[in-house]
């Protein structure tokens, strides 16, 4: 459902703008794996993320500072910006390039 949300919001919302693919990434061993992965039509990652689907607790500053280990990981995702879904929102001072709470998923269905 988030895959989908992000991919229908990449219509119109410039964060996300120019997304073709979406979906989560893992490498063999298990040691990576992130649950949202965004590239535009050349291949090129430019949204990585993860989906902490709690309502009551907000993203805490430690969840997506690991995120930024995704840009050296996943394939073509130097660049990519660091997204953080959670219906609760983010706590002060967490600052990921894209947030989305359950407001922003529930619009991309309306």
């Amino acid at each position: 459902m988030i895959h989908e949300a992000v991919s229908r919001l990449s219509r119109t919302d410039p964060q996300l703008s120019g997304l073709v693919t979406v979906g989560g990434w893992w490498d063999r061993a298990g040691d990576h794996e992130y649950d949202l992965v965004g590239a535009e039509r050349n291949g090129e990652v430019t949204v990585v993320g993860t989906v902490t689907w709690r309502a009551r607790r907000a993203v805490t500053v430690e969840e997506p500072s690991r995120l930024s280990e995704a840009r050296s990981v996943v394939p073509r995702a130097g660049g990519a910006k660091l997204a953080v879904v959670c219906p609760a929102g983010a706590r002060a001072g967490v600052d990921p390039d894209v947030l989305l709470d359950a407001g922003d998923v529930l619009d991309a269905f309306r």
